[in-house]
């Protein structure tokens, strides 16, 4: 058995033919089949696990942590690449081959965003010029903290 979500976000069990998952969605009393083939769900949802794990150690890190960013780019990049192989099925219809293709692009940039967040934290780790570092990317600061000034609004 394998699982797909389901137009509530819900997951919805399948029965696998033939190596191919084939979960059943059901849209105003109609079935709606979407075959996808079992190492791609697989692959996807090994990539999504490490995308969590990820996610953890990065919320876990300070600003700046290089490793973290660098994990989060690596398990953005194969989470991208598994819906990319997905939306390349043939058996999907042109609106979940759209929606799996938004997604790809949006992990892929995600990606980008975290590599260029490592590389950053790498070149402000090597700064040994005595300089005060600077954190990796833009930190919230609170009005209050400002210059020592509280904000009288």
């Amino acid at each position: 058995m394998n699982a797909w979500w389901g137009e509530t976000g819900t997951l919805i069990e399948s029965a696998t033919r033939g190596g191919r998952s084939a979960p059943v969605r059901h849209n105003a009393g109609r079935a709606v089949i979407v075959m996808v083939p079992d190492y791609l769900v697989g692959r996807w949802e090994t990539a999504y696990e490490a995308y969590k794990s990820a996610s953890a150690l990065v919320d876990a890190s300070t600003p700046g942590d290089a490793a973290a960013a660098e994990q989060m780019a690596h398990a953005s990049d194969a989470v991208a690449a598994a819906w990319r192989d997905i939306a390349g099925e043939a058996d999907l219809s042109w609106w979940s081959t759209a929606a799996v293709t938004t997604a790809a692009q949006a992990f892929e940039h995600q990606a980008q965003d975290w590599a260029a967040r490592a590389r950053h934290g790498r070149q402000s780790a090597v700064a040994g010029d005595g300089r005060r570092r600077r954190p990796a990317y833009p930190v919230a600061v609170r009005n209050d903290q400002v210059g020592g000034v509280t904000d009288a609004g």
